[in-house]
């Protein structure tokens, strides 16, 4: 039996016609928008950004050039596999948002994801199951670790002037890729460790139901949720040490801003598979309770919250690379070679960003 839409018990809002956002939550995102899109036009150009940046191996006596790239494809086959998975084998996935108090939003909509391929499944169906801000970056993530990974196996000494333009388009998309997908993985990771998760527990000890639960412990949001951060800290770490400009830090603002107006102009598209009517009946809907339009300022300072969360990740990844290239590994960045070092240093070493990605694991990842 279909449940019948609910309204919050603590709201005395009146239901909203079409939840559009309000004026103050349009005129931030606006400002914002025309900021970020500033200052990644003033920013200086680089030169030092080639193909062979991709051929850089932090450790290469442990790990060679051929296992960096075996490890960024594998990477991205894990991404590419878990997106066809979700967009077109999933058979049923029911994805309920329960709003915060206050809200004039009916929580509870049924939002089912269906596989392309599946018997109930459609092309809009299908979609809707990529179509959250971290499955979404999840693509972005894998296409960034494809690309690093194919760009050390192109030839750098091809003259040919066709061939020289698409490797420097490819070198860009990748490192435009990689500023967006650092501090959003560290964001996603962030909000679902100690937001969502906390919220699922306690709608589940209200009995509100265990859908949230069950939903963030699934294999395929596990993966997003933690092995996305986990990449990037490896990348950092361990494989190639790619760099990310301080002077770029608008790149992943500008990038959430834009799936923000994704997500307001989607919202009355989440339940395809009910009668007009009773999607009509049902209203407005969001997959995340924080993208709510019924909560005035709240949803403003939200908004804001996490597009600063954003700007701070940006600076925390261009820290952690400056920590791992100047303090914990001088002699990689400037110029003492590393062809007389004794090993044990060396592994000492090896063995110190390791524990900077067990260190994401331990305090950012959430598994149950």
């Amino acid at each position: 039996k279909m449940p019948q839409p609910e309204t919050n018990e603590s709201s005395t809002k009146p239901i909203p016609i079409n939840g559009n956002p309000s004026w103050h939550s349009v005129a931030m995102m606006g400002t914002c928008i025309s900021l970020f899109v500033q200052q990644i036009l003033t920013s200086p150009t680089s030169n030092d950004r080639d193909a062979s940046s991709f051929s850089h191996v932090l450790f290469p006596t442990i790990l060679s050039l051929n296992a960096v790239i075996a490890i960024r494809l594998l990477v991205a086959g894990i991404i590419f596999a878990d997106l066809f998975r979700a967009s077109m084998l999933c058979v049923f996935l029911d994805h309920r948002t329960e709003y915060y108090p206050g809200s004039s939003l009916k929580g509870g909509a049924p939002i089912e994801y269906h596989g392309m391929l599946t018997q109930q499944g459609t092309v809009w169906s299908g979609l809707l199951g990529v179509a959250s801000f971290t499955m979404v970056t999840w693509f972005l993530e894998g296409s960034f670790f494809f690309l690093a990974g194919i760009l050390p196996l192109l030839d750098d000494d091809d003259d040919e002037k066709n061939d020289r333009f698409v490797k420097s388009l490819l070198v860009s998309i990748a490192y435009t890729l990689w500023e967006i997908v650092c501090p959003c993985a560290f964001l996603i990771t962030l909000v679902v460790t100690f937001v969502l998760w906390p919220f699922a527990m306690e709608a589940q000890k209200q009995g509100k139901g265990d859908g949230q639960v069950q939903l963030l412990s699934r294999m395929g949001p596990l993966l997003a949720h933690n092995l996305n951060v986990l990449a990037i800290a490896m990348e950092l770490s361990l494989l190639g040490g790619l760099s990310i400009r301080p002077d770029h830090f608008a790149m992943a603002p500008l990038y959430g801003c834009c799936y923000v107006l994704l997500a307001w102009s989607m919202k009355d598209w989440w339940l395809p598979q009910l009668p007009k009517e009773e999607q009509k009946s049902w209203g407005p809907q969001f997959i995340y309770p924080f993208m709510d339009t019924t909560q005035g300022w709240t949803t403003t300072y939200s908004l804001l919250a996490l597009l600063t969360v954003l700007f701070l990740s940006h600076w925390g990844v261009y820290g952690l690379h400056t920590f791992l290239s100047r303090v914990a590994s001088p002699h990689l960045y400037f110029g003492a070679a590393a062809k007389g070092e004794q090993d044990e240093h060396r592994a000492m070493r090896f063995a110190g960003h390791c524990g900077v990605v067990l260190m994401v694991l331990f305090l950012l990842c959430r598994f149950k």
